[in-house]
C-alpha cells in the first residue's frame, strides 16, 4: 500500500469550493492534470472537498469494512473495455450510513463520505486502466461530493452565450455533440458536453462548467474541417469514441470553471 510519505498534494478552486486532490501514484497523478489543471491554486481552506486515489497491491489491501446496516443499491458486470489485464468489470455500489461504496472487487473500491466531503479510491493495478476510465473515477468521486454542496450534475450539453445558459438534452446517439460543435463555431461558450453543473440557490439556479473532454464519432468529425485536420494528437482515441479537450480546438470558446464560483442563471 502507498505511504503518507510519497503523497503529493494537488490543490483547486472549482466554482468557489476548495479541493484537495492527493495520491501517490504516478499514473493517478495524471488523473488530474487533464481536466481540473485549469483551476489549480495555492491554497485551499479547512472546509474543502477532499479526493484521494492510492494503489494497492491486492484486494486484501483495500480496507472496506461495511456495517450491518448496509444497503446494496445495485450490482452488475460489464465489458473493461481499454483493459490491458482484465475482460471483466464487477461493480456493487452499497449505502452505508453516510457513506457510498462502490466496491470492484478484485479491481479495487471508491468510498464517498458525503458527510466528511472525502473521497478515497483504492485501485489494483490502475497503469492496466484506460484513461478514460481513471479520469470518470474523479468525476464520479467529485459529482457525488458536489451534491453535498446543492450542486448537482445533469445529463445534457452545455453551452453559453452572451450571458444565458444554453441546454441540449437528449439520450446518446441524438446529435447533441453535433449541435454542440456548431453552436462552438457560431460564437458559443463550451461549459460541458455530457455532465453541466446545476447549482440549487434556493431562489434560483446556475449553471456552471463542467469541461470534460468532448467525444466524437467518425460520422461527426467527418463535419467539421478543424476536426479532420486537426494536428496528430489532439484528437485522440478513447475507449469507444474519438475524444479532444475544447480548448485545443476551440481557443476563446471555452468556459473554465470559475474561481468565484459565479454562473449563468437564465438557461434556454
Amino acid at each position: 500500500m502507498t505511504t503518507a510519505a510519497t503523497l503529493q498534494e494537488y490543490l483547486f478552486s472549482f466554482h468557489g469550493m476548495a479541493l484537495r486532490y492527493v495520491t501517490s501514484c504516478p499514473v493517478l497523478m495524471g488523473t488530474v492534470t487533464t481536466f481540473l489543471q485549469q483551476c489549480r491554486c495555492d491554497s485551499v481552506g479547512r472546509d474543502s472537498l477532499t479526493i484521494q486515489f492510492e494503489e494497492v497491491e491486492n484486494r486484501e489491501d483495500v480496507p472496506l469494512r461495511l456495517s450491518p446496516l448496509a444497503r446494496q443499491l445495485f450490482s452488475g458486470t460489464k465489458p473493461s473495455l481499454g483493459e490491458s489485464l482484465r475482460a471483466l468489470w464487477h461493480c456493487t455500489v452499497v449505502q452505508d450510513e453516510g457513506r457510498l461504496v462502490v466496491d470492484f472487487h478484485e479491481q479495487g473500491a471508491l468510498v464517498i463520505d458525503g458527510d466528511r466531503g472525502t473521497a478515497r479510491g483504492y485501485f489494483i493495478h490502475p497503469e492496466a486502466m484506460h484513461s478514460d476510465l481513471r479520469e470518470s473515477f474523479l468525476h464520479y468521486a467529485l459529482a457525488e461530493l458536489l451534491k453535498r454542496r446543492h450542486t448537482y450534475t445533469l445529463h445534457a450539453t452545455a453551452l453559453e452565450y452572451q450571458g444565458c445558459g444554453v441546454l441540449i438534452a437528449g439520450n446518446s446517439g441524438r446529435g447533441r455533440t453535433t449541435a454542440l460543435l456548431s453552436l462552438l463555431r457560431s460564437g458559443y461558450r463550451y461549459l460541458s458536453d455530457d455532465h453541466p453543473l446545476l447549482r440549487d440557490h434556493g431562489t434560483h439556479v446556475e449553471l456552471l462548467a463542467f469541461p470534460m473532454t468532448i467525444e466524437v464519432t467518425e460520422r461527426t468529425i467527418g463535419f467539421y474541417p478543424e476536426l479532420r485536420q486537426a494536428v496528430p494528437g489532439l484528437v485522440r482515441q478513447g475507449v469507444c469514441k474519438k475524444y479532444f479537450h475544447a480548448a485545443d480546438l476551440y481557443p476563446g470558446r471555452f468556459q473554465v470553471p470559475s474561481a468565484t464560483g459565479e454562473g449563468w442563471r437564465r438557461c434556454a
